[in-house]
């Protein structure tokens, strides 16, 4: 009974939106600042802002920025798995001023001019996680030879779960594995207004237990 069950929301739950939903991680959340110094090592992870398990962003002794997880230095697309926006925040993203379609490769987005960047208001798109992250320029380092360094402010992006879905076990807590205590929470709930921030409302914070969040539980099934 509860596999033709299961089956059957996993139907349902196809017509719902992605797993996890956009999120928006705004300067007034809490920001930190990464320094890369001048004549840092590139190849050394503890020099690199590592963001997502998928995006680290670094910088050479010259060019641009990059990904280091997925690229060997700077090409003209780079960081990889990211687009950018400067001359607002993800507010404006929010509030709709800037639109998906505008955002760039960072190269595009600066007009090939890295320096201009400091102090101005921008935002990162995260790709895969479809996530917009504030971010500013503090500080870039001009000309082959002079070390490379740069700094910037971001909001903080919170390290995902490490296994999305599981918001109860055994005893009421989260025990490690998404399964049928986890599909039952949400189903208990279905329908219903838990107020934002519920750890019951795992798609996109809208405070409504619905089909999308239901999705996440189905897509992580076993996950342990």
């Amino acid at each position: 009974m509860l596999k033709r069950c299961v089956v059957g929301l996993l139907a349902v739950a196809a017509l719902g939106s992605g797993a996890l939903g956009t999120a928006y991680y705004q300067a007034s959340g809490g920001t930190i600042l990464f320094v890369k110094p001048n004549f840092a090592d590139p190849n050394n992870p503890a020099n690199w802002d590592s963001i997502t398990p998928g995006v680290a962003i670094m910088r050479g002794g010259n060019q641009g920025i990059y990904n280091a997880i997925t690229e060997p230095g700077y090409q003209g697309t780079s960081p990889d798995g990211t687009l950018w926006y400067f001359g607002g925040t993800v507010q404006d993203v929010i509030d709709g001023i800037i639109t998906p379609l505008q955002f760039e490769p960072w190269q595009l987005a600066h007009g090939n001019s890295p320096p201009s960047t400091v102090g101005v208001d921008g935002v990162m798109y995260l790709v895969a996680e479809d996530a917009y992250v504030d971010i500013r320029f503090t500080q870039w380092t001009i000309g082959a030879g002079n070390g490379g360094g740069f700094a910037y402010a971001r909001a903080i992006v919170p390290p995902p779960p490490a296994c999305p879905g599981d918001v109860t076990g055994p005893g009421g807590t989260p025990d490690g594995v998404v399964d049928v205590d986890d599909l039952n929470a949400i189903l208990s709930a279905w329908g219903t207004s838990v107020g934002m921030g519920s750890p019951l409302d795992l798609a996109n914070d809208d405070g409504f237990i619905d089909v999308d969040d239901l999705n996440v539980v189905l897509s992580n099934w076993g996950c342990n």
